[in-house]
């Protein structure tokens, strides 16, 4: 039977809120943010792990099973402060992603010209950007059933160049020694006065969880698959 009037159909498995999530958390353009702590990022990354990562992961599981309803954390919101306070929420929500996005996509296209056209002027760079948000506003409009394989797709291509970068950093190590001293001290211990600086870095790029439970009432079993996932 297809869905009642009003209601989306339910086409997100486990495997793709697997991906999603990855996808939305695999943030690569962070990377050389987090290299630039040295060594101690070793010990802030296990810092933020426990101390924010698997509580997070909790909670939104916790939230996502208890109110399996399509918009996420508007509905968790609304649940315990009422509509106004969720739509305030979900309006500064918007804007962190309206803002970050296209500044993504204009570093994609800063990063391109330096390797392949170094005489691209601002102005190309700020259409390749905003051809890519209308890309992006283009797979919004499609189908969940065809454009889920977009973001799919997309974090197979993350872990790939993150299992890329990672296989490339130890053939430098073990072939040419490390830049910095690995000391245990060093890497496990984590140096306080940098943690106003990177602390926040490492946090940003562990956020992500709660994105899929904007599509609940898409997702197949919410209650079971998205805390799975």
């Amino acid at each position: 039977a297809g869905p009642a009037s009003g209601q989306r159909k339910r086409v997100l498995g486990k495997w793709d809120i697997t991906l999603f999530t990855v996808s939305a958390m695999l943030v690569i353009d962070q990377l050389t943010a987090s290299a630039s702590i040295g060594t101690s990022v070793v010990g802030w990354w296990i810092v933020a792990f426990v101390l924010f990562l698997i509580p997070s992961a909790f909670i939104t599981a916790e939230l996502a099973t208890t109110y399996p309803d399509q918009g996420g954390i508007y509905v968790w919101i609304k649940q315990a402060y009422g509509s106004r306070w969720a739509a305030r929420t979900t309006y500064w929500y918007w804007v962190n992603v309206a803002l970050w996005m296209p500044s993504v996509f204009l570093l994609f296209a800063g990063t391109f010209a330096e390797l392949f056209a170094e005489d691209l002027g601002k102005w190309p760079r700020a259409a390749i950007a905003l051809g890519l948000t209308w890309a992006v506003v283009g797979v919004g409009i499609l189908r969940l059933e065809l454009g889920k394989w977009v973001n799919n797709i997309g974090a197979l291509l993350k872990v790939a160049i993150i299992s890329a970068v990672a296989i490339g950093g130890f053939v430098l190590l073990f072939r040419d020694g490390a830049v910095d001293d690995l000391a245990a001290k060093d890497m496990f211990v984590p140096d306080w006065d940098a943690a106003k600086f990177f602390l926040p870095v490492l946090v940003y790029q562990l956020l992500g969880f709660e994105l899929i439970s904007s599509m609940a009432g898409e997702t197949k079993d919410p209650k079971r698959d998205i805390p799975g996932a």
